[in-house]
């Protein structure tokens, strides 16, 4: 845009009444913001100021003064012409052909945009017209109370039979940082990681970039239970911390077909920037032949309005907990999630226990179920808990179907005779009900199993963009697995057996593997967005809920938290990301005190004393998965084959004293939020509770740590009591 256009353009919008000036009310740091931009929204604690020549943004936080630039006032160090335009420009986006062969990548500033602007409530629209490829692009600047936030509606978009969007990354350079700035960046692996700006780094041959919600290539071929395939990336979140502020960014709309995008300074540029990519069109490989196939883009588009919202922290709050506290307060507002109580009226918190009753194992000929808990075990085994003191616990049943676990799926009925039949099952769970003990069954609605039937392989399966259905296979399995429709999930197997297994007395479902991935479907007769997938899911979670009254999550997916009761496997692997200094518990302070979530099974970790103590600094729950009988006898049985030890009398003892732990004498934090986490030293981490009772966990094996007033031996933990716990 050339400086008498903008100086058109500019008196256009005064005419418009668009710019705001200001008369007498400015606040002192309005001085601070650079020559050429124009104040075009303001309230208490924002003002959001344009500047029409550039078509970037500054936001002031009237707090402290602090400046808050779209993209960075002086490029430093990029050589490649695209990325010195992407780094000018609010968005850049990749497209297509008819051929849909190639991807090139573009922005509006390389493709001479033509840029209008129209005043809004609250802010401005801007809109590009990109006349070359014939491309509109309407984005819209709103300011809220903290936040400013930037909103695509689909209604926006314009496109050719010729040139077709496939992604668009939105402020990709918003407050991006030097390697001269300090702090770090936020990003959503597992529960969280962060990356400090670092003057000394690498160059780096990717970024963090991941789906929302689990990822869209079909992570089912191999699946071990009860274990996400792919890393969780339960939150739709992301932000950067410096000295005297810090932004958190949440996708509000179209978080669906949305990744979160973080690179560190060394990948391509040397900035370190966050940012949501917006997926317009999925990319896959068609089959051309027997054996070969081609990239190609998807012909239609996706259809869902995008938007980012950017809450902006002053210094009191720049912190990862400030951010993880901020998303907490948006979860309840905006979700709706309320805190609620979660220990019984003895103030000890809920033990988790799974029980594990059988699985085939695979013959030349016939499979063999082999038998490793009944439901009269089962009894047996929580007596003996009941009686030692561990009053507060729920169970799920896992592997209860004909055939043990995933035995008959899709179908699920009726109950495995050989573990007591549905009267054994009915009569355990009204002795657990008379007890207090309430009883889940581990359900699964996705999976389909071909040698099983009761389903159309050839209508009522998943279909991926080239409309071949998703086939897989597990682990002890001669049929292949399919992927079921989600609608057919809905409509044939879950409004026809959520009922029945409700008449069984039992407390809800157990949920396999909604809380973790998501996927889209292209068959002909079903098809669905990743968004209209999550509906269709949240619909079966409904289901159980109204028939049964309780739904636990298996992984923690936010957009169902409103729904559920439990999160089983909550998000709490170490991040894998080399510029990543380490994980941090972001998810953990969002949710604390609004929905208790449980990790890894404490019979099952890998590491066991390191993953209590994170169990502990995590403020999660403990859960065990166990039998009656020796894990032994599962050596052959790969259906199911995580449970390499489990024999209840073996683990009755650990089960106990973490109970006693965790439960009873840490239980009174399960109702109150996490509002600080800290690294105090190496290896060792405090969390904070709003009652002021902190945690310290030393996880060196070697070095005691002190403060001189509390010390904490190595590989163990302290518990420093608040308010009435002092």
């Amino acid at each position: 845009m050339s400086r008498r256009d903008s100086r058109a353009l500019l008196g256009a919008l005064l005419l418009a009444g668009l710019l705001i000036t200001w008369v007498g009310t400015a606040s002192a740091a309005s001085t601070q913001v650079p020559e050429g931009y124009q104040l075009v929204a303001e309230n208490d604690v924002l003002e959001m100021y344009l500047n029409p020549e550039t078509t970037q943004f500054v936001i002031l936080d009237r707090r402290n003064g602090k400046l808050w630039y779209t993209n960075p006032p002086e490029l430093r160090n990029i050589a490649s012409a695209l990325w010195q335009t992407h780094a000018r420009s609010q968005l850049f986006f990749g497209y297509t052909d008819d051929k849909r062969r190639q991807i090139r990548e573009t922005d509006p500033i390389t493709e001479g945009a033509r840029v209008t602007y129209e005043p809004i409530e609250n802010g401005v629209r801007i809109i590009y017209t990109m006349p070359n490829r014939g491309f509109v692009i309407t984005t819209d600047y709103v300011l809220g109370d903290d936040y400013f936030e930037v909103r695509i509606p689909d209604s926006g978009i314009q496109e050719t039979k010729e040139f077709s969007l496939v992604y668009l990354d939105l402020l990709p350079f918003f407050g991006a940082a030097t390697d001269d700035d300090e702090g770090y960046m936020v990003f959503p692996d597992s529960s969280g990681a962060i990356a400090p700006f670092n003057k000394t780094h690498g160059r780096y041959a990717r970024q963090f970039e991941e789906y929302v919600y689990g990822p869209e290539d079909y992570p089912f071929v191999e699946y071990l239970p009860m274990q996400p395939v792919n890393r969780q990336v339960a939150m739709p979140i992301f932000g950067l911390k410096f000295p005297d502020g810090a932004f958190l960014g949440v996708i509000t709309e179209g978080e669906f077909d949305a990744k979160v995008v973080a690179a560190p300074s060394g990948y391509i540029v040397d900035y370190y920037r966050t940012n949501a990519k917006f997926i317009f069109r999925r990319e896959f490989l068609a089959p051309l032949r027997r054996d070969t196939t081609v990239p190609t883009v998807e012909s239609s588009r996706i259809r869902t309005d995008r938007a980012v919202r950017y809450y902006i922290l002053p210094e009191s709050q720049a912190s990862y907990a400030g951010m993880a506290l901020k998303y907490r307060e948006h979860l309840v507002e905006e979700l709706g999630l309320s805190p609620g109580r979660i220990t019984g009226e003895d103030g000890v918190a809920p033990l988790h226990l799974r029980i594990f009753h059988g699985v085939a194992e695979e013959r030349l000929v016939f499979n063999s179920l082999v038998v490793m808990t009944t439901f009269d075990e089962a009894r047996e085994m929580i007596e003996e808990l009941l009686e030692a003191g561990v009053t507060e616990l729920d169970v799920t049943l896992v592997g209860w179907t004909k055939g043990g676990y995933a035995g008959r799926y899709p179908r699920r009925l009726p109950v495995e005779k050989a573990f007591g039949g549905e009267r054994g099952l009915r009569e355990f769970a009204e002795w657990a009900r008379e007890r207090g003990i309430r009883v889940y069954l581990q359900d699964n609605y996705i999976d389909a199993y071909a040698d099983n039937g009761g389903f159309s392989r050839r209508t009522e399966v998943v279909r991926d963009p080239s409309r071949l259905p998703i086939r897989g296979w597990s682990p002890g399995y001669r049929s292949d697995r399919y992927l079921l429709s989600p609608l057919v999930a809905y409509e044939r197997f879950a409004k026809r057996d959520i009922p029945q297994l409700a008449k069984l007395g039992v407390s809800g479902l157990d949920l396999e593997r909604f809380g973790w991935t998501l996927i889209s479907d292209r068959n002909a007769n079903f098809r669905a967005e990743r968004e209209q997938v999550a509906q269709v899911w949240t619909e079966i979670v409904k289901l159980a809920r109204e028939h049964m009254g309780s739904v636990i999550l298996q992984g923690g997916n936010v957009y169902m938290l409103p729904l559920v009761d439990k999160v089983m496997r909550s998000p709490m692997e170490e991040t894998t990301h080399l510029f990543a200094s380490r994980s941090i518990p972001f998810y953990q302070i969002a949710v604390h005190g609004v929905v208790p979530y449980y990790g890894w099974p404490s019979n099952l970790r890998s590491e066991p004393i390191r993953g209590y103590l994170k169990n502990i600094e995590y403020g999660a729950l403990p859960v065990f998965e166990l039998t009656k009988r020796s894990s032994s006898l599962l050596k052959e049985a790969i259906r199911y084959n995580i449970l390499f030890s489990s024999e209840f009398d073996i683990w009755k003892d650990t089960l106990i004293r973490e109970y006693q732990e965790q439960c009873v004498r840490m239980g009174y934090l399960q109702d109150i939020a996490i509002v600080d986490h800290n690294e105090l030293a190496e290896d060792v981490f405090e969390t904070v509770y709003e009652d002021g009772s902190r945690v310290i966990v030393n996880y060196s094996d070697r070095v005691p740590w002190t403060d001189g007033t509390v010390t904490v031996e190595p590989l163990s933990w302290v518990l420093i009591g608040g308010g009435i716990h002092d």
